[in-house]
């Protein structure tokens, strides 16, 4: 980020951490150097303080509510998507304990399985939080890791803040800002790949110290590679949008940087060198990403979509506590989804960055942090800029959404960029005032105004899914390793069932984004993937069963009379009521030629290590 490559901290008379007086940013050559505000020992307690602060937020507003139902209960919110990331906390530790491939899955989407390289699969989380998994259960894993996310980032975002100012309390606030951000809000609804950010500004971190040279070669080579291994392992939009803006960040700072210039320009060489220790590790995993590179793009980002709305930036979401409820209507029906819209800047906060623009016009620092800012959120209006729903005029992000690295990012997630510079934008302004508690109040009231609404009907929701699979009934009725077609009502439930059943049957469907090409225009997915059957044929369906091996169909009660007229005919099958399902036997033997899900042995372990957390509905089994 270009905007925090060369600091020049503004440094107030009082109350500093350090004795000499520091330059102000109009000092001249003294304001280049990059100073460290009092003893490494003591700033080392500031970061601790920091994250344990922020962690103690992020605490009270997603796991204090859960606390007595950690294990039963999401802390964010508990369908459609979330469900995805559920079932890959289960699904690589499960592939790799079993021997079977982790990447390419057969356990959904029978009979060509899916390439998982190319969808939410979040390896890196999954594997680290295997231990929890292990233990408590995949839902455990996940609700550590949301309440884990905003703390680790606004620490991120803090380490910048701080070797930008003088002062620890502005740092502080500005970590807050990122970390606790509407686009952190909205994503923490249950993207992990989009709410596991900390990467991001660890990495800029490790830039600053490279260019200031505090940081040694060897170190930042590897230190970076890390990061970026890492981000890769969480999501690769936001390893490619990070690469794409750090290139954007790095040719500002070439451009600005003047008599620092070949500081940066070396820096930049080292940059490339952290990529291609990156890529090292990262080739096996890379490989299956070009093996399955899709022939089109995934979403129709080009003809102007997922982008945000310019009133988005003013009118808080349903998920704020202040004010989302009065302006739900308007939001609901004008602005989109609410997940990709977490644009929102308070009005404290827009007046904080406007008057940082005109009072810190000659600080390089807060001058270039607007300018990224500015920068991410034009691009984050995507290729047509969008005001109350309209579609008005072309904007400068159309001929990157051609970009093949770039054409599947959606920009309206580019604000979590734009969040970075917001942050030390904000730190400066505050860190400017020889008194800054005024300032420090204002930046704290634009805190306040983007708390989100933890009461809000779309987050803490129970786990629920049908007796049927909770209870282990599922074993009488379907042969191990063998086929089911799961007709549910809730957006991805299939995939909770799957792992409520330690793996134990293949899905003829799946939910894990975007439609796989090999699924897309078969006839009779839309319906079943829709459950709505009115435009299907029987001799679809009859079909659909046969090239998708389906040994069993299961159909929940709610949904039993609307498919019954479609599934009879297709069948010539009596189901069985059980467990709050309709089972229809069909018979089948398990693939052969296949992989199993499960590896050899599976059944003596599957008793051994069945050990189940119970809900209301059910249970999420803790996995071995």
């Amino acid at each position: 980020m270009s905007a925090v490559l060369i600091p020049e901290p503004p440094a107030p008379p009082g109350d500093r951490d350090d004795a000499d007086p520091p330059p102000r940013p109009d000092d001249g050559p003294a304001a280049e150097a990059i100073r460290e505000s009092g003893p490494r020992r003591a700033r080392g307690r500031q970061g601790i303080f920091a994250f344990l602060a922020y962690f103690a937020v992020s605490f009270l507003l997603y796991g204090l509510p859960v606390l007595r139902n950690y294990a039963t209960t999401f802390t964010g919110k508990g369908a459609g998507d979330s469900t995805i990331f559920l079932w890959m906390f289960a699904w690589w530790p499960h592939a790799l304990s079993h021997g079977v491939s982790p990447v390419v899955s057969h356990a959904i989407f029978e009979p060509s399985g899916i390439n998982l390289a190319w969808t939410s699969s979040i390896p890196g989380p999954a594997i680290i939080f295997w231990p929890i998994t292990k233990a408590f259960g995949p839902l455990v894993s996940m609700n550590l890791a949301t309440m884990l996310a905003p703390a680790l980032a606004a620490w991120g975002a803090y380490l910048i803040c701080r070797r930008v100012s003088t002062r620890f309390w502005p740092a502080l606030m500005g970590g807050y800002l990122f970390g606790f951000s509407s686009y952190m809000t909205e994503q923490l609804t249950g993207h992990v790949n989009l709410f596991f950010i900390f990467p991001v500004p660890l990495a800029v971190y490790l830039v600053i110290r490279r260019i200031d040279g505090t940081l040694p070669v060897g170190r930042f080579v590897v230190g970076l590679g890390l990061l970026l291994v890492l981000q890769f392992s969480i999501s690769t939009e936001v390893f490619a949008t990070l690469t794409f803006f750090g290139g954007v960040a790095l040719l500002g700072a070439l451009i600005a940087a003047k008599e620092h210039r070949v500081q940066v320009a070396k820096t930049g060489v080292w940059i490339v060198a952290g990529f291609a220790l990156a890529a090292l590790v990262l080739f096996p995993m890379l490989t299956f990403v070009l093996k399955g590179a899709p022939a089109r793009p995934i979403r129709p980002v080009i003809q102007g979509s997922s982008s945000v709305d310019a009133a988005s930036f003013l009118v808080p979401r349903r998920s704020t506590f202040i004010g989302g409820d009065y302006f739900h209507k308007y939001t609901d029906h004008t602005l989109g989804s609410p997940a990709e819209q977490g644009a929102y800047l308070p009005i404290p906060l827009i007046g904080l960055l406007i008057a940082a623009a005109l009072t810190l016009r000659k600080d390089r620092v807060t001058r270039w942090a607007l300018v990224f800012a500015g920068v991410a959120l034009v691009f984050s209006f995507g290729t047509y800029l969008h005001v109350n729903g309209h579609q008005l005029i072309p904007m400068p992000w159309t001929p990157f959404a051609h970009v093949p690295i770039l054409v599947d990012a959606l920009p309206s997630r580019f604000t979590m960029f734009a969040g970075l510079g917001i942050a030390v934008a904000a730190t400066r302004w505050v860190d400017a005032a020889e008194q800054p508690w005024m300032r420090l109040g204002v930046a704290a009231l634009a805190g306040v105004m983007l708390i989100p609404n933890i009461a809000g009907e779309d987050v803490h929701t129970p786990l629920r899914t049908p007796a049927f699979f909770a209870s282990g009934s599922y074993r009488r009725y379907i042969p191990e390793n063998h086929t089911i077609l799961y007709i549910h009502a809730d957006k991805g439930a299939e995939m909770l069932a799957q792992l409520q059943s330690h793996f134990w049957f293949r899905l003829a469907q799946g939910h894990t984004g975007p439609t796989p090409a090999s699924f897309q225009g078969t006839p009779g997915y839309h319906a079943i993937d829709t459950a709505d059957p009115s435009s299907l044929l029987a001799g679809t369906l009859a079909t659909y069963i046969r090239e998708h091996n389906v040994s069993t169909i299961i159909v929940e009660d709610p949904l039993a009379r609307l498919w019954a007229p479609f599934i009879g005919p297709a069948t010539n099958v009596t189901p069985i009521a059980t467990g709050g399902v309709q089972v229809y036997q069909l018979g089948g033997t398990a693939l052969p030629g296949t992989p199993p899900v499960s590896g050899p042995n599976r059944h003596h372990r599957h008793q051994r290590h069945h050990r189940h957390v119970r809900t209301h509905h059910g249970s999420v089994p803790a996995h071995a």
